[in-house]
């Protein structure tokens, strides 16, 4: 069986895991899409807000299809297509990371990545982070691949700077990763502010294009990002989106942490064990990973910290490959004394998926 055939079979082998699996649990976020995208469907053609542009924009198109098959289609289903679709792009782009870097026990590489419970996302999440997190793999997989090349290549260095303009378009929270796209460019391009500065402002640049093709079109209006958008703290109001700085809160939000990627406690471990000529791509991911720690830093959980779980998974992103790059690379340890770790840690999401999944009462 060619490696083109064993893909589309492993594909389709994990949408079915995806679809059978789904979660059948909905936060208020949730729930309140499946009223808000028809509504606003109808009123002016897509349910838009600056936070989550594209990521909207593709629900209310596809819904829209959806309802020309199927008169009697509802939100939930095509959000539970999108999410499935996602999961399978997710981990095609994670496999191309593993072909491309990792030399050895890619097996062992790959399932103890998949191990997080950010995964969760692609079990029919219906929420706006299931692209969100595809485009984020995307975005690591090309920047790593312009580290380890041997010259830098304007292209890719461009290329990553399109998809993380793009991935801001689905999710503004993706602006975090701006910094390890300023150290990819200054890694990899001319090490002054002109070569550094235009792949820096290409992502602000397609933010605002696309901003100001919603605000002409008239389905979102420019004024709505002040008075409406998390980003913006609904018009300045800043205390509204800090978090309360209290014990038990910051408690549950690394209880959560672990839970997404319980990979999170060998973090400590990644600066020892990422040397040579792992560190160009393990200090982007780091970069990455620290920027991406301000949201549950300081970033409240607006639903409570167990409900905003989807919020705060594009940390584990990063987060996951680091730690499982920098060890599988790392020749002087054992793969055989983590497992009973990946094992606890697949286990305790496997119960999180079906939690979700089993039926409710």
């Amino acid at each position: 069986m060619g490696g083109g055939c064993r893909r589309v079979t492993g594909s389709i082998i994990l949408a079915a895991v995806f679809i059978l699996l789904r979660t059948n649990t909905l936060n208020q976020d949730g729930s309140d899409l499946l009223w808000k995208i028809p509504a606003d469907v109808e009123r002016v053609g897509a349910h838009v807000v600056h936070d989550e542009m594209l990521e909207l924009v593709v629900h209310s198109l596809f819904w829209r299809l959806l309802l020309l098959a199927d008169g009697s289609a509802g939100v939930s289903l095509s959000y539970r297509i999108l999410s499935v679709l996602s999961g399978v792009a997710f981990v095609n782009l994670l496999a191309g990371f593993c072909r491309t870097h990792i030399k050895s026990h890619r097996f062992f590489f790959m399932v103890s990545v998949l191990s997080g419970g950010y995964i969760l996302l692609f079990f029919g999440d219906i929420e706006n982070y299931s692209m969100t997190a595809a485009l984020v793999m995307w975005y690591i997989l090309v920047s790593s691949r312009e580290l380890a090349a041997p010259s830098g290549s304007a292209r890719r260095l461009y290329s990553a700077s399109i998809l993380l303009g793009t991935a801001m378009c689905f999710h503004l929270q993706a602006v975090l990763l701006v910094p390890s796209l300023v150290y990819l460019a200054f890694r990899t391009g001319p090490r002054s502010c002109k070569g550094i500065l235009p792949p820096v402002l290409i992502p602000f640049l397609i933010t605002g294009l696309c901003m100001l093709i919603l605000d002409l079109t008239g389905v979102l209006p420019l004024e709505h990002l002040w008075i409406y958008s998390h980003a913006t703290a609904h018009g300045g109001d800043i205390g509204s989106v800090l978090p309360p700085l209290s014990r038990t809160y910051y408690l549950e939000m690394l209880n959560l942490m672990v839970l997404l990627f319980p990979s999170a406690v060998l973090l400590p471990f990644v600066p020892a064990l990422a040397e040579g000529y792992r560190a160009p791509i393990a200090s982007f991911l780091s970069v990455a990973v620290c920027s991406l720690l301000l949201l549950p830093l300081v970033w409240k959980a607006a639903l409570g910290v167990l409900n905003d779980w989807n919020l705060y998974a594009i940390v584990a992103v990063p987060g996951s490959v680091l730690v499982w790059y920098a060890i599988t690379e790392q020749q002087d340890i054992k793969k055989g004394w983590l497992m009973p770790f990946v094992f606890i840690s697949f286990l305790s999401t496997f119960m999180w998926i079906w939690q979700n999944h089993a039926p409710r009462g």
